[in-house]
């Protein structure tokens, strides 16, 4: 499953991190070309899931976005839309499929660009798309093995949160109650799952943001081994929702040197919420940020490994029984082990 593949403007952001391996491949073709180096079904991906219509997580059609030349497949080349021209997927999960108005009609570059990749990838390969079911376990399966003690459960999008008594809660909507004016924001309607292989939890959700949202989001989650922080740890990650997920490892997705926001670092760090050891990876924290936060005391839960970006790589082995964490070199495709962390579930 290939979950978010976006790209960034170039000519905007005096923030963006520098790319890897370089800036000559764009992101969506390093995805796939990283892709077609892992992946034991060559260049064949089950699902391709968008968490939310955001250009850093999908792509976009407006020319800052788009790599140069021509698409071979008829789509912006420009993040899923390139990837798609190395990489070919049985199903899309689309948070607002079919008609792009839950909960409110949402026309957008990206949703337009998305449109453009679902209609190429129908008359090139049959794709299949469905909307994410909140709340369902049956949605992402093993295609190709029994894979027991294997799990996906649903817990949000749309501003919706699935409990775990099988009743689900209408956040946006009691927002919009209590606060009329209140902007209906896109991160919010983020899709997100608790993935499980016997003991094992993983948690993710892609932008999900807004305070009262991630407490209420709180509520439909357990302690998870691994967390990916909720919008690239800026302006995000609540004190209730940290200490529910209570996990060993934070990891954290970037391309702006303001994301791993020092207030939401602090926040995973903190050992009054829960107690005991915690890994903090970021793929990448540039130099500045060293400076800046020299004097923090959650640095020291940040591996060195990742002063250079990096790829992060967790595998879950033993039916569940232990995991280990990765930071590969993200210079080169020899994908060199900078740091490696091994845990046992006991």
């Amino acid at each position: 499953m290939l979950l978010d593949c976006g790209t960034v403007n170039r000519k905007r952001n005096q923030y963006l991190l520098p790319s890897a391996p370089d800036a000559q491949c764009e992101p969506g073709e390093q995805v796939a070309h990283y892709v077609l180096a892992v992946n034991p079904n060559g260049d064949s991906v089950d699902y391709m899931v968008s968490s939310h219509w955001h250009v850093d997580h999908v792509g976009a059609n407006e020319p800052d976005y788009v790599a140069p030349g021509v698409s071979p497949i008829g789509c912006a080349r420009s993040g899923f839309g390139q990837a798609a021209e190395w990489l070919h997927f049985g199903k899309a999960i689309d948070r607002s499929w079919p008609d792009f108005n839950d909960p409110v009609p949402i026309v957008t570059r990206e949703t337009a660009h998305m449109r453009k990749v679902y209609d190429a990838l129908c008359r090139r390969d049959g794709l299949m798309i469905e909307k994410f079911r909140l709340g369902a376990t049956d949605q992402i399966v093993p295609l190709h093995s029994s894979a027991l003690g294997f799990g996906c459960r649903n817990i949000c999008v749309n501003g919706r949160i699935a409990l775990p008594d099988g009743t689900v809660r209408n956040v946006l909507k009691e927002r919009l109650e209590a606060s009329p004016k209140s902007r209906i924001d896109e991160n919010m309607l983020s899709l997100g799952m608790i993935f499980s292989y016997g003991r094992f939890r993983l948690y993710t959700a892609g932008d999900a943001l807004g305070g009262f949202f991630e407490d209420a989001l709180a509520d439909a989650v357990e302690h998870c081994h691994v967390s990916k922080t909720n919008h690239h740890a800026h302006v995000s990650m609540t004190p209730r929702l940290v200490s529910k997920l209570a996990s060993r490892y934070w990891i954290n997705l970037v391309w702006d040197s303001r994301h791993s926001m020092s207030s939401v670092m602090r926040t995973l760090a903190d050992r009054t919420l829960y107690p005991g050891e915690r890994t903090i990876i970021p793929c990448f924290m540039p130099l500045n940020r060293r400076f800046e936060d020299a004097k923090e005391a959650w640095l020291y839960d940040v591996p060195e490994a990742v002063f250079k970006p990096c790829h992060v790589v967790l595998s879950v082995v033993d039916g569940g029984e232990s995991y280990k964490v990765s930071c590969l070199g993200a210079k080169n495709d020899n994908f060199i082990v900078r740091a490696e962390f091994s845990e046992r579930i006991v």
